[in-house]
């Protein structure tokens, strides 16, 4: 009897020890699985991402067009209605350059950042967001059990603002792309580097009026801001103030006719309502020296869903060369290609492509 109990204890503490291992083991594979790193998100919130990154999900506006700055479009398994084409106007789809470059519309249509079940449904590895509410990102992340990274694309920043350059390092990083990352910072540098020394060769101090643009949804001729970074880049003086925050605003044909405008340079975005009211109100504007000269001319989208940041280079060139044109001496249709490589590495998006989806662009306008 004793022999029999002790060949029992025997066994249970055989089966307490292999227990033992399986729990020591399942233990070890797990703290594998969770080792990676921690990144300070555009929030300020420290976020535990996994040390290799394949999938992600992005919501928001801005967060595609960063991710395929970076060369990662192959690894986007999520996105919201906006990117699908659920949400927002079908015909303004092409508006954001990275909807041409890409085929973004192929990926699978998660929603909003509400929407936990199918984000978790896409198996994603990491999210990002570009919402301003550190709560969205956090409820989302704990409904998900994903890493929430917030990144920032606020409308005033610009190519030249180290937010910009912030979230392009912080993709990088987390998604362990830092030298792609390195090479885009630079290479956007170096062009900012080009339009100044041509900007400081230049004469182009000449007045200018900047229509179309959109913001909430809205545009047309008399929509203008006083903070246009294109312009900037290229040495031409803005007519208009810098007010709304450095956002765009409704200005007034009376304004525009006493502003002096020697140029005017008109978004694409909303090109037929721009027309429209600039056919409104030609008789007030005839005077202007733009209008009287003809120098009306159209540029590429800069703003929809987030800004266009390869677009701020583009309309600058393509700006410069038309205040200045033996100073801003090239040619447009390799200088807008290079950029387009720059920031869509792997895609065949080009010149044609561009002007085909954003027609009227580079055009002058006899309105």
């Amino acid at each position: 009897m004793l022999e029999k109990k002790a060949l029992i204890a025997i066994g249970l503490a055989a089966i307490i020890i292999a227990a033992a291992g399986v729990w020591f083991m399942a233990g070890h594979e797990d703290s594998e699985e969770t080792e990676g790193k921690t990144v300070t998100d555009m929030l300020g919130r420290e976020v535990a991402v996994p040390e290799n990154v394949d999938k992600i999900v992005c919501l928001s506006a801005g967060t595609v067009r960063l991710a395929c700055y970076l060369g990662v479009y192959d690894r986007i398994v999520g996105i919201d209605s906006y990117d699908a084409g659920s949400k927002g106007m079908s015909a303004n789809y092409d508006m954001a350059t990275y909807r041409i470059a890409y085929d973004i519309r192929s990926i699978a249509n998660v929603g909003a950042e509400d929407n936990y079940r199918d984000i978790i449904k896409t198996g994603a590895d990491v999210v990002f967001t570009s919402t301003t509410d550190s709560s969205i990102a956090d409820v989302l992340q704990s409904n998900t059990s994903i890493p929430v990274v917030a990144v920032t694309a606020a409308g005033n920043i610009d190519l030249d603002d180290e937010k910009f350059d912030r979230n392009i390092e912080l993709i990088g990083e987390v998604l362990g792309v830092d030298e792609r990352a390195k090479q885009l910072i630079e290479g956007k540098n170096a062009l900012l580097s080009e339009l100044d020394g041509l900007r400081k060769a230049s004469d182009t101090d000449k007045r200018c009026y900047i229509g179309g643009m959109f913001y909430f949804m809205q545009g047309g001729f008399l929509r203008t801001t006083g903070n246009y970074a294109p312009l900037d880049y290229a040495g031409g003086t803005n007519v208009m103030k810098d007010v709304n925050g450095g956002n765009p605003y409704d200005t007034s044909p009376k304004e525009i006719a006493e502003s002096g405008a020697e140029y005017m340079f008109i978004d694409v975005m909303t090109y037929s309502q721009s027309k429209s009211a600039f056919a409104e109100n030609k008789e007030i504007l005839q005077d202007v020296p733009a209008v009287k000269d003809g120098n009306i001319y159209a540029t590429m989208v800069y703003k929809y869903y987030g800004t266009n940041w390869e677009s701020e280079l583009i309309n600058a060139y393509y700006i410069g060369s038309i205040l200045d044109p033996e100073t801003f001496d090239f040619d447009l249709r390799q200088k807008v290609e290079s950029v387009l490589d720059l920031f869509f590495p792997d895609s065949d998006i080009d010149y044609e492509k561009l002007v085909q989806c954003q027609p009227h662009s580079f055009e002058k306008q006899s309105w």
